[in-house]
């Protein structure tokens, strides 16, 4: 083999892979067969910078190049084993999180199974609850008007107390002992009942000014009180605001001069114009002037927007209204859910 056949192998083996003296193989590449040599001093003309040289010892040339080789394949197995001591390293780090979200996900599921369990055991207990009730809609309604029975259909726990019922258009308040059979006395005692309303209506008002003659329609000056809105005293007139039984009063003073003529005050109470009351003060002539106090009242059944007015009737323009007042109130209110 030439010498510069030997600087041509000596320079690639520099850097490549070293598997034994007598062989190099070249990364992705053939192996070449590296001889030693005896004989003369040699000089193979190998560049300084390789560090690599060759001397002649007993004959033999001793290639300094297999140490270099052995220091190259070092390097780079231990910058091999680092990189695999890194990616070791990754991977145990990767694993520990996937260790840790998976306990993570499995005490997710966990708790998500106890909460479904809880689920169930409610879900069973408002089945259990809902098997206990077996009234029907027919029973639900007798039961408005007749707590008894209460006794014949399953509602869970009934306690023995006080009990609102609807009776006759309003509502009964009665004392149920659920201790008792219901056909036993005592079951159901009836405490009184309840006036309820939807709308609390009242009025009073007033005048300040006396008033003479007929009058189609009496007015006031005066508002006292008008819960609910129902009283317009500009025009005297009453609107019933809600369905319902309602009483009114009215009270005044006549003032009549003397004459020998008959003396006629009649005092109407007008329902929508028609006559629901009436007062009246008549006498055949007076001597001298009186003061003559009349007073009216009338409980009525009113329907809602049902109208309520004062109208009088005089037999002389003389006569005159003074002091005079008139109120009104909701008694009771027909509710139609209770009818």
């Amino acid at each position: 083999m030439t010498p510069k056949i030997l600087v041509v192998i000596v320079s690639l083996v520099a850097s490549l892979t070293y598997v034994r003296p007598e062989k190099l193989t070249l990364s992705q590449a053939d192996a070449f067969d590296f001889p030693l040599y005896s004989g003369r001093s040699f000089n193979p003309g190998i560049p300084a910078a390789t560090g690599l040289t060759f001397t002649k010892n007993d004959g033999v040339v001793q290639p300094k190049i297999l140490g270099v080789i052995d220091l190259l394949l070092l390097n780079r197995l231990t910058a091999r084993m680092n990189q695999l001591e890194e990616a070791m390293k990754n991977l145990v780090e990767n694993s520990q999180a996937t260790a840790d979200h998976l306990a993570s996900i499995k005490s997710d599921l966990s708790t998500l199974k106890n909460t479904i369990d809880e689920t169930k055991n409610e879900v069973a207990t408002i089945k259990v609850d809902l098997g206990t009730i077996t009234a029907t809609a027919d029973d639900l309604a007798s039961v408005k008007s007749d707590l008894s029975k209460l006794k014949d259909i399953k509602l869970g726990n009934i306690k023995s107390g006080l009990y609102n019922i609807k009776s006759s258009g309003k509502i009964d308040a009665v004392y149920c002992d659920f201790t008792l059979e219901s056909t036993e006395e005592g079951f159901q005692i009836r405490v009184g009942f309840l006036n309820v309303q939807t709308l609390p209506v009242y009025f009073y008002v007033q005048k300040d000014t006396s008033a003479s003659g007929t009058m189609d329609k009496i007015p006031f000056e005066i508002e006292n009180l008008n819960v609910g809105g129902g009283m317009d005293i500009q025009t005297g007139i009453f609107t019933a605001p809600v369905d319902g039984t309602y009483f009114f009063a009215f009270s005044g003073v006549i003032v009549a001069p003397p004459t020998q003529q008959p003396t006629v005050y009649i005092m109407y109470l007008k329902n929508n114009g028609n006559d629901a009351a009436q007062t009246a003060f008549i006498d055949s002539s007076l001597s001298s002037q009186l003061a003559i106090s009349l007073h009216l009242v009338a409980t009525l059944k009113l329907k809602k927007n049902d109208q309520i007015w004062l109208s009088s009737f005089v037999s002389d323009n003389a006569l005159s209204l003074a002091d005079s007042s008139f109120t009104g109130t909701l008694l009771a209110e027909e509710i139609p859910l209770l009818q």
